[in-house]
């Protein structure tokens, strides 16, 4: 069945006219971009998350251990910044999988509901959850 083609104004005019193997140099690009971004999301996550820690942390950090017994907001608070941080780490994740989503050359607008993006969106977020984390948690377990 043919698809009816993109309405003008959703054409990307300066990808019309690019060569197959342009296309597909920017969809392998994009695709090894997309699986190292899978790969080293995970280090900045962890360290993220390990903020929720706030005993580990102030081992960590020793300058944080006075103001946590002195105040009792502040182990809250700190407590707090890891789910906020993580939330701000992950509404990147669109914008940066958008940018490689641009690199495919495509003929359509590449817009937040580009079927590309989402496929990124889905295979990162399944082996983000799946493989990655499981793997990281059995590494750290192990030391």
């Amino acid at each position: 069945v043919p698809m009816e083609p993109p309405p003008p104004e959703m054409v990307n005019w300066k990808n019309v006219g690019r060569s197959n193997m342009s296309k597909q140099v920017g969809e392998l690009i994009s695709l090894v971009l997309t699986v190292l971004l899978c790969i080293f999301w995970t280090i900045p996550v962890s360290f993220v998350a390990s903020l929720s820690n706030v005993e580990a942390l102030t081992e960590l950090m020793p300058f944080l251990k006075a103001p946590v017994e002195q105040y009792s907001w502040f182990s809250a608070l700190l407590a707090l910044l890891a789910p906020l941080l993580l939330v701000a780490f992950i509404s990147l994740l669109p914008m940066i999988l958008l940018i490689f989503v641009k690199l495919e050359g495509l003929i359509e607008v590449e817009t937040y509901q580009h079927p590309s993006l989402y496929s990124k969106l889905a295979s990162f977020t399944i082996i983000q959850t799946f493989f990655i984390s499981t793997i990281a948690s059995t590494l750290f377990s192990r030391l």
